[in-house]
């Protein structure tokens, strides 16, 4: 079950607002800022009703130099299937920034709880997440790093992240933990040449039958700015891999791989074209594509690609994407349409097609409703994991009682399928209050 929309709002704005060290160059400290939305209301799931409670908050502090930002989220249901409160959908987010003359020093740490397999913009395509109708996954996530040399001929970045997941409600998936740690040094030979090197270690520990893997990997790269409005990049890069599955043989995998781009500015918009190759479980895999960004004078703003992806087994997949997005006074329309090979944390390669169209309309000063429709197909290609299809089907009504109070109705039908087993078809249904505010403390 997800947050109703107006809870998740605030936390992705607390996100962003924390996680935006740019604009604190620009712009004269903002001091201390709080939100918080709270919401009410009568939570229906396939004909099963209870109480549901939503609360967000946020806070974020900044100077010309640092800042610091915190958000949770987080929504009640009552009863659960033992007649208790249930919390459901926990997120905490903390980050500092620091900017200095000469450097910018990173961290964060965040908790979040979510249910697999939903519809989630930054979900991580692990093995078997996405095949799961029930179950939910715990991850705690800690990040710094520290970019030196920002304003000199010589600089670099050191980073460090670690990751641990845990799942319940699932017997078909590991738990894991990850830790990553990368070094990167840039040398700027004159205004149009930059030089780089890379150096990047990562391993991965999963738990009873999971699969464990380290990679290794070093490399070159530089960044060319032909003329004002031609710029290129060409990175080379050397990875070693070792996969170590559980009751099977390990299995090492290593060789070369590179990345090469050019980005042509025009006067409305920007033309592309990107060509690489990576080294998976399954062999070398290349890629290639071209693309296109629009924006017009009307506001419409239009995302065009597409290339060939060639998987180290012979197999040749198109590959291609779509976004179109439009907003008036009165309305915000936006479409999306990819087909994409991606490579998980263990290897494991999927080809990903998804679609989704949105559409808000503002009906009076008071009243809006919003509607969307998104589609996904995962087909794992070296693993005889089943094929899965999602499509969710929803709609909002919002109605402003008084200033900051509103009326919220959501409706939605989620059917999936995995293999030849389904659809698996969950409906929800969500009335209530939501109060949203902000001040400064």
């Amino acid at each position: 079950m997800q947050i109703p929309m107006a809870v998740q709002k605030t936390a992705g704005l607390a996100v962003w607002i924390a996680l935006s060290p740019v604009a604190l160059q620009a712009q004269d400290p903002a001091g201390l800022e709080a939100g918080a939305t709270l919401s009410f209301g009568i939570l229906g799931e396939n004909n099963d009703w209870k109480a549901y409670t939503g609360l967000g908050f946020s806070l974020s502090s900044s100077t010309r130099t640092q800042s610091l930002g915190f958000s949770a989220s987080a929504g009640f249901e009552y009863p659960d299937a033992n007649d208790e409160l249930n919390l459901v959908d926990p997120n905490v987010l903390l980050t500092y920034n620091r900017i200095g003359r000469n450097a910018l020093f990173q961290a964060s740490a965040r908790y979040r709880r979510s249910d697999l397999g939903g519809f989630v913009i930054d979900e991580d395509s692990t093995v078997g997440e996405l095949v799961a109708n029930t179950g939910t996954k715990n991850e705690l996530r800690l990040a710094t790093a520290l970019e030196f040399g920002t304003q000199s001929l010589f600089g670099g970045k050191v980073d460090l992240d670690w990751r641990q997941v845990t799942y319940s409600g699932t017997a078909t998936l590991a738990d894991y933990e990850t830790s990553r740690a990368g070094i990167t040094l840039r040398f700027s030979i004159d205004p149009r040449i930059d030089l780089r090197t890379t150096l990047d270690f990562q391993e991965t520990q999963a738990d009873a039958t999971g699969t464990d893997r380290t990679n290794q990997a070093f490399g070159f790269g530089a960044d060319f700015k032909v003329t004002q409005t031609l710029q290129t990049s060409l990175d080379l890069r050397y990875s070693e891999f070792e996969t170590r599955p559980f009751g099977s043989a390990v299995q090492k995998d290593k060789g070369p791989s590179f990345r090469f781009s050019a980005v042509q500015d025009l006067k409305n918009g920007e033309l592309n074209f990107d060509l690489s190759s990576r080294v998976t479980s399954n062999g070398t895999r290349s890629d290639a594509s071209v693309g296109r960004s629009l924006k017009t004078a009307q506001g419409d703003e239009i995302l065009l690609s597409a290339g060939v992806s060639h998987g180290g087994n012979g197999d040749v997949d198109g590959i291609f994407a779509l976004e179109y997005s439009r907003g008036t006074r009165d309305a915000e329309f936006s479409l999306a349409l990819s087909r994409s090979v991606e490579a998980d944390l263990f290897g494991q390669e999927t080809l990903k097609s998804q679609f989704r169209i949105g559409q808000n309309y503002t009906i009076n000063e008071t009243s809006s409703i919003s509607g969307a429709l998104a589609f996904r197909e995962t087909e794992f290609l070296n693993s005889t994991t089943p094929n899965t299809r999602k499509l969710e089907l929803s709609f909002g009504y919002a109605q402003e009682l008084v200033r900051d109070l509103d009326l919220v109705a959501e409706v939605s039908q989620t059917r999936s399928w995995s293999g030849t087993t389904g659809p698996t078809l969950e409906n929800k249904l969500y009335m209530g209050i939501e109060r949203s505010f902000s001040w400064r403390p």
